[in-house]
């Protein structure tokens, strides 16, 4: 029962956290980078921490279902968007250093991918 309480947790926490990073971006919010289509770098309030706090708290929600719903379906969702974000963090900096420099060269020298 501790298991599932600390996974609701996680999964409230995590929401709010994806929910929060992506409201703070405003008029930078995008899914995805495309180039030619990218808005001002955000490097304040959660993205000071995090390169990627909407990816951060999406982790975490899915974790917190694997603590919810122990079965393979839900560890194998969880592990399967694990690897997909990590995929996608990899084409967005890609794009992101290709299109915006020295600036996102920077902010990649101050501020961890993850936590």
């Amino acid at each position: 029962m501790a298991i599932r309480i600390a996974g609701m947790a996680m999964v409230l926490a995590g929401g709010l956290i994806a929910l929060y990073a992506q409201h703070y971006m405003g008029k930078s919010w995008r899914i995805g980078a495309a180039e030619g289509h990218l808005g001002a770098i955000v490097d304040t309030g959660p993205f000071s921490l995090s390169r990627n706090p909407v990816f951060v708290g999406q982790i975490a929600l899915f974790v917190g279902l694997v603590l919810v719903f122990t079965t393979v379906l839900q560890l194998a969702i969880a592990i399967v968007l694990v690897i997909a974000v990590m995929l996608q963090v990899k084409i967005e900096e890609r794009v992101l250093s290709k299109e915006l420099g020295p600036s996102y060269d920077a902010y990649r020298q101050r501020v961890r991918r993850w936590l």
